[in-house]
This record gives structure tokens, sequence and C-alpha cells, in this order.
């Protein structure tokens, strides 16, 4: 094992006060030299005495420094390099303690900061353990209307309104002791009677080791919400009534077709079970459970087809007929931001009145058989309409002896025994036949057919027949018969009017000679009958 050999580490400092020592024992013995008596013997060699001292200075010196001095100096460097940490360790520790003071500071100004800020925004108070109020903010003292002196040393019951039952105030004092924050709305009372809403955020204090030293409270005024909500609440409660008693079916969808809302009759009109009624539901959910319901009568509305419902808010108004009979009027308007909403109307009786009010324009009312407007549209129709084979026959009725029903049994008996007469001629015709009363106790009956003047005959002879039978009107037995003219298409006339005005013409002909027949029209009666002519006009 080889060892090496260390000389001790020899500082500059020590270097240095060796070598001042050197310099200091060199010029002392040249003194002491200087000194002492002359001797003759070495008088001749101060050159050997300087030598004598520059040796013993050398070698001296470093003797006097490691034996003596070094010590004391080794000593002196350690203490300075002690001084030096210790120098350091404090210097490190004042900048942790400015830098903590500085934070310090920071976070004594941002709570001050913050308690401007809640002194301005907020209601503040503080209580001891038995709940005395210690201290209020102006807030406080504003909304309440109390002097700051009135309210310290008394408890909150000086705003308590009574709004609250007991067991509201046991269950904050509760949580607020269990450590927990409580929070809630409280309605107080001001000095002046009126009563104001606080939110409230209520927590105890403790001292350091968990006793309990008081409650601090943070408020803020909701008057104006708790306003606004009861406003909206009544507004919602108005809503729902309309909503729910309104005729009409209302149902709103957002920009993603999602159903936001709709009233108990767009559900009870579509038949929708509760769960598709909750906000959120697709638009197609609402749609396949009208598909699996049948809901439709002609199946599937156009603007609900799949490649049309992206763009059904687009159409405004739509009439869907329902399997039930019912036809519903829908009429969608947008709304900002996406979405629609829409009315759904049960027109059906609209619709079957204004049926009722176009049939009433179109057919006799005691009969409900076509009047002379829908004879014209129909006549017109038949002369259109006839092939090249075929024949257009008009039978012109007149009732025999119906004044003297009108006059001895009245116009109710009248009334009655004209409609008997419209379901007896209703009886011998085709489905196909037009029969009609032009006024009075006078019918039409258009016909078509391939052997007219046969047709014709047999038909005129089954009303002679049917209608001439006996009638019970009104506990009366009745009787009547009827006198018919012809015209045929294109023989007597191709127009709707020389046709009618033949037909008459034939009817003028029955009458005179006897009732209860019919006739033909013949070219030798044009002439015969030139008061009948207004009639037609009428007809016509």
């Amino acid at each position: 094992m080889t060892r090496t050999l260390r000389f001790p580490t020899v500082s500059r400092e020590l270097v240095g006060l060796t070598a001042q020592i050197a310099f200091t024992v060199f010029v002392v013995h040249l003194t002491v030299l200087a000194l002492l008596p002359a001797d003759p013997d070495t008088i001749a060699l101060p050159a050997g005495r300087t030598i004598d001292a520059a040796l013993i200075a050398m070698f001296g010196a470093p003797l006097i420094c490691f034996w003596i001095v070094r010590p004391f100096v080794l000593a002196a460097l350690t203490a300075n390099q002690e001084l030096k940490r210790v120098a350091t360790t404090l210097d490190d520790a004042l900048r942790s303690k400015n830098a903590q003071a500085e934070q310090l500071a920071s976070a004594v100004a941002r709570l001050k900061l913050q308690r401007m800020i809640l002194d301005r925004l907020a209601i503040l108070s503080e209580t001891d353990q038995r709940g005395l109020i210690t201290d209020v903010n102006d807030n406080f003292c504003e909304i309440s209307g109390y002097a700051r002196e009135e309210l310290i040393g008394r408890t909150h019951g000086i705003v308590n309104s009574g709004h609250h039952p007991k067991e509201f105030w046991k269950d904050m004092f509760a949580t607020m002791v269990r450590g927990d924050v409580w929070q809630g709305e409280v309605c107080n009372r001001a000095k002046d009677g009126k009563t104001y809403w606080v939110h409230c955020i209520n927590m105890a204090v403790r001292t350091a080791d968990g006793a309990l030293k008081g409650y601090m409270s943070l408020r803020m005024d909701i008057s104006e919400n708790k306003a606004i909500q009861s406003q909206l609440k009544e507004q919602n409660v108005k809503l729902d009534a309309a909503l729910k008693h309104m005729s009409q079916g209302l149902v709103m969808f957002d920009g993603e077709q999602r159903l936001v809302m709709c009233n108990e009759r767009y559900a009870a009109m579509y038949g929708i079970p509760a769960h598709l009624r909750v906000p959120g539901t697709p638009l197609t959910a609402v749609i396949d459970n009208h598909v699996a319901t049948n809901i439709y009568k002609d199946g599937m509305p156009a603007d609900y087809l799949p490649d049309r419902i992206q763009d059904v808010s687009l159409v405004k108004e739509s009439l869907h007929a329902l399997s039930d009979g019912n036809s519903i009027a829908v009429v969608r308007s947008p709304m900002e931001g996406g979405g629609w909403v829409s009315t759904h109307e049960d027109i059906t009786h609209r619709i079957r009145l204004e049926d009722r009010i176009k049939h009433l324009a179109l057919h006799d009312g005691l009969t409900d058989l076509p009047n002379r407007i829908l004879l014209r549209e129909r006549l017109e129709q038949a002369l259109a309409a006839a092939q090249p084979d075929e024949s257009v026959s008009v039978l012109y009725l007149d009732l025999d002896r119906f004044k003297q029903v009108n006059d001895t049994l009245g116009h109710a008996a009248g009334d009655a025994l004209l409609i008997a007469v419209a379901a007896r001629i209703r009886s011998c015709v085709r489905k196909t036949d037009t029969v009609a009363r032009i006024g009075g106790d006078e019918f039409v009956v258009v016909q078509a057919s391939n052997d007219p003047l046969n047709e014709a005959a047999l038909l005129a002879e089954r009303f002679v027949e049917k209608i001439s039978a006996p009638y019970e009107i009104l506990g009366h037995q009745v009787h009547v018969g009827v006198s018919i003219g012809i015209a045929v298409a294109p023989r007597d006339g191709t127009s709707k009017e020389q046709l009618l005005h033949h037909a008459d013409l034939a009817l003028y002909r029955s009458k005179e000679t006897g009732r209860r027949t019919y006739n033909f029209f013949d070219p030798k009666l044009t002439g015969l009958r030139q008061p009948v002519q207004s009639a037609v006009n009428t007809a016509a």
C-alpha cells in the first residue's frame, strides 16, 4: 500500500505573516548588534553580521510563526470563517424575513381591499357567542334603517320579520355550531316596517383552541331579485293557465329540433304520452309516435317527411288530416336563435261549417237537392262529358194540385209533401243522375243514356206512378200528381238554356193534356208558352 506524503496546507495569510516576522527578526538582530560594544575582532566583519542576521531571520521566523503564531492565526481564521457563515445565515434569514414581511403586507393590503369591497357591496355583521351584535357595517345600518348604536348589543331579532318559523332559526344555528357554513334566504324587517330579502352566508368564529367566539354573517340584498322572481312566478302561473285553457295546441322546438315545451291541448290532440312531453325530446321521436299511433288519415304530412323535416320550420302553414276525421291547421313562427313555435288548431268544425255553407249555396234548403246553380253546373258537365253515342235527357217535373195542399193544410204540410216527393224522385233515378229542385213544386232530372227516348219515357212513367201514390202528411192522406216535360240533347238543343226551355214547353203540353202524364219536346210547341222564359233564365 502506497502512502502519499502530504504537506500541511499553508494559507496565503500565514506565508505573508512569516515573511513579516522574518523581516522583523532581521531588523531587530542588526539593531542589537549595532548597539552592542564594538569588538575589535569583529569590527572588520559587518557583512558577516548581516549574513548572520539574515540566517537567523530565515530560520527563526518560520519557527516562531508555526510554533507560536500559527495556532492563534488559525484560530482567528476559523473564527473569521464562522463569522462569515453566521453573517451569511443572518443575511439569508433577513432576506427571508423581508420577503415574508412583503407577502404579509401584500396579504394585509388584499384583506383591506376585500374588506372595503365587502363593506361597499355586502351587509356585514358580527356577534359574540350569545348572539349579541358586536359590529355592523354601514350597509347593515342603511338597509335596516337602524343606527349603529341601536344595533350594537342587540340580537338579530331586531330585524326579524316573523316570516320564518322557529325551526328555520334552529336549523341555522345547529348548522353553524357543527362548524358548517349556513346559506339561505332570509326575510328581514326594517325599522320603518318594510320587509326586505337577503341571501345570508353565516358561520361560527372560533379561537385557536376551538372555543366558540361568536358568529359572522355576510348578507346580499336580493329584494329586487325576489320581486322579479315573484312577478315571473305570477306571470308563469298566468301563462300556464292560458296554455292550459287555450283552445289551440301549442308546441315549441329549439334550433336543434328538440322540444322546449307543449301544452296539454297539443298532447291530447295527437295522443302524445308523458315521456315524450319532456323538454329535450327530439322532434323525430314525436313524429315516430304519430306514425306508430296511425294518427294521420292520409299518411305522413309532406312537411314531416324525412327528406323535408330539416326545413320544417320554413313551412309557415300546413293542414293535417287526422284518422279520427278531424282537420288540424298548423301555423309556425320562427324564433330568434333558431327553432320555432307552432299553433295547432282543430278546424274541423270550421271546415264542416264552410262545407255546409257551400252545400247550402248549391242545394235546396228544404229537400237538400241541388238547386238551380248546381243544376246548371251539372247539366253543363253532362253535356261536355257525353260520348258520341250518348244523349242527355232533361225531365222537367211539376206537381199537380200542390197549391190545394198548401191552401188547405198549410205550408208546413206543403213542405213535408215536397220532402216526401223529393225522396220518391231519388228512389227512381240512378246515382249518376242529377235531381234538382228549382223552385216551388218544380223539379228537374238530368240523365245521360244511350237510348234516351226509351229510358226517359220509362223514367217518366215511374215518376208518375211513384209520385201519384198517396202520402201520409201530418196525419192527413194527401194525393198529388205530376206532369213531366222531356227534352233530349242534341235533338232538342245543345245548350242548357235550350234544353231547359224546351223541357218546360213539353211540360206545358202535359199540363194542357190532362196532367199526370209526360210529353217529349216537339218543335211545334215553340212559342206556345212565352212566360216560361223568365223562369228558365232564372234557372240558368
